[in-house]
């Protein structure tokens, strides 16, 4: 199964906000129109098997995890201004993997003038 076609079968049955102003698979952030405000979302995750991350420097990951996620947002014209993120971490994982990931994810948010709200 595709991307596109597994995509069409997770979401096969919704309704489509009236906000939403693309088209669907026309982006990977999505537009919303709020009265007057544009707004833009999207999420993106990371593996090292789909992103070929397998030995790279924590900070180089999360470097890349931040950059995946805001330049889907640049792609629409957005200015990313929040940024939220879920973290699966296998455990025993060192304190230093997760510091240097970390100090990825803030200096890519920092160069962005973007801000971590929360996550998982």
């Amino acid at each position: 199964m595709t991307e596109r076609e597994l995509i069409e079968a997770l979401t096969a049955g919704f309704p489509r906000a009236p906000e939403q102003l693309n088209a669907t698979h026309e982006a990977d952030a999505e537009i919303l129109r709020f009265g007057t405000e544009f707004w833009a979302a999207t999420i993106d995750e990371f593996s090292a098997e789909e992103d070929l991350f397998f030995d790279a420097e924590p900070w180089l990951i999360g470097w890349n995890v931040a950059v995946a996620t805001l330049s889907d947002l640049l792609c629409v014209g957005a200015v990313p201004r929040f940024f939220l993120s879920a973290v699966c971490i296998p455990p025993g994982l060192d304190h230093h993997f997760l510091s240097e990931l970390t100090r990825g994810v803030r200096r890519a948010l920092d160069t962005a003038g973007c801000f971590l709200i929360g996550g998982d």
